[in-house]
């Protein structure tokens, strides 16, 4: 499927050593407008001397194809994913698997897209990129090449991850391994290629609550450690029984883990007025993790009508809150209010990762839920429209986004039509759950 219509990118020009128009293009608007949000690829200045094999070449024109009206993502899509799949196994095969999975998916192919990631993951599993120390042995004397195969073993345990959370896959392969990869360097280090860190480990991380003076972690790995908090919350869907304590944990994790952000990680903005696009995602993806362990449990989608195979949606059982409806619903309002405040970040929409359309779907529905009980302001209706402004500027250039948007835009108006809402547990919310399914698991949107 085409992907929806482009408009030209503001001067792709992420720095001053990248150029307007030259035969690197392509390469140039990919590491402008995708790079930053997903970077596994060498950093730009290192690019050409990576000698990266040119179906992954190709999957950079594709991808870049699609933030730019002078070429079109169809001259690469026919072929693209034939030309990588026929490719000998190695570690930059897995690379082009996963861009390819994102993008796929991004532009609604869901299908070709879950294939590209299931091959990936088992390819990534045969060459033993699971391994602690697999980047330092595959490449000794390549510190640069050795932190690209860190960084794409941890991509595909997020993009698994966040992918389960919409709903458009049932398991993380790459969470069942022991998670010992040794953990990404900053993005700022990482741009400069010049000599990286002694890398660091998960443990490591996770003890920096107790060190006498807290050593500094990467953008990705509270990336990282984000997915992993999100796993949590889908896991204990599938668990039987009540699970009070577990929730209340994963609560903590999630309160703790805003709380003990240092302030260089707090401010999404940096000085130069870009975004931290990893810590932005990181800060999306625990809010994410806030709206599935909150939203089930919090009565306001209490009907019996509620469709079990929506997502975050599943209806827990009452056993299952520890804490009262009220404040369950609170957490996730709370959290689904956070995700549009994030989207409200002064920055070209173009640069954030595509998969935000979906966080903004999630938020939009519980949003949407609490105007359905009766919990209806000023402020929501302006956090629904923010969304759906969001979704706009993305559906340029993503497919996925400007579908989502036109499901959001239905929801809404069935939503915001009925004018004074009764209290919350008299009200009936089958024509919303009706078109919440749709929204969230139609194979046309997520």
């Amino acid at each position: 499927m085409a992907s929806s219509a482009r408009r030209p990118p503001e001067n792709p020009k992420p720095d001053s050593s990248l150029p307007a128009r030259s035969d690197n293009y392509l390469f140039a608007i990919y590491y402008t407008y995708f790079h930053p949000a997903h970077p596994i690829l060498p950093p730009w200045n290192l690019f050409q001397q990576a000698h990266l094999p040119l179906y992954l070449k190709q999957v950079v024109e594709f991808i870049a194809a699609h933030f730019t009206p002078t070429a079109s993502s169809e001259t690469y899509r026919h072929t693209i994913v034939g030309t990588v799949l026929k490719q000998a196994p190695e570690a930059e095969k897995v690379q082009a698997l996963l861009l390819l999975s994102i993008v796929l998916h991004s532009r609604t192919e869901h299908v070709e897209s879950k294939n590209c990631l299931a091959t990936a993951v088992d390819l990534a599993f045969e060459l033993g990129l699971n391994r602690a120390f697999y980047a330092e042995t595959e490449s000794p004397n390549d510190p640069i090449r050795a932190e690209c195969l860190r960084r794409t073993w941890w991509e595909l345990f997020i993009i698994e991850g966040l992918l389960k959370s919409f709903g458009v896959q049932h398991i993380c392969r790459t969470a069942l391994k022991p998670l010992e990869v040794l953990l990404p360097c900053e993005e700022s280090t990482f741009r400069e290629g010049l000599i990286l860190p002694i890398p660091q480990t998960l443990s490591e991380f996770d003890a920096r609550f107790f060190a006498e003076r807290e050593p500094g972690f990467s953008s990705y790995t509270y990336r990282i450690d984000a997915v992993r908090i999100l796993n949590w919350a889908l896991d204990i869907r599938e668990m039987t029984g009540s699970h009070e304590n577990l929730i209340e944990v994963i609560d903590a994790r999630i309160a703790s883990w805003f709380l003990n952000l240092p302030s260089s990680k707090a401010e999404l903005l940096r000085q130069d007025g870009s975004v931290n696009e990893i810590m932005f995602q990181a800060c999306m993806i625990v809010n994410i993790a806030s709206i599935h362990l909150n939203f089930s449990r919090s009565g306001l989608m209490s009907s019996s009508a509620v469709a079990t195979d929506v997502i975050c949606n599943r209806q827990a059982s009452p056993k299952d809150s520890a804490f009262s409806h009220h404040s369950h619903a609170t957490k996730a309002v709370r959290a689904a209010n956070e995700i549009s405040s994030l989207a409200a970040i002064s920055s070209p929409v173009e640069k954030h990762t595509p998969l935000l359309t979906c966080a903004l779907a999630l938020s939009c529905i519980v949003q949407l839920a609490a105007v359905k009980a009766g919990q209806m302001s000023d402020a929501t209706r302006d956090r629904i429209c923010l969304n759906l402004g969001v979704l706009r500027s993305m559906g340029r250039t993503w497919a996925i986004s400007k579908t989502t948007m036109q499901k959001a835009k239905a929801v809404a108006r069935d939503v915001l039509a009925l004018g004074t809402q009764p209290p919350m547990d008299l009200f009936d919310f089958t024509t919303l759950l009706d078109l919440n399914e749709q929204f969230l698991m139609d194979g046309s949107i997520l």
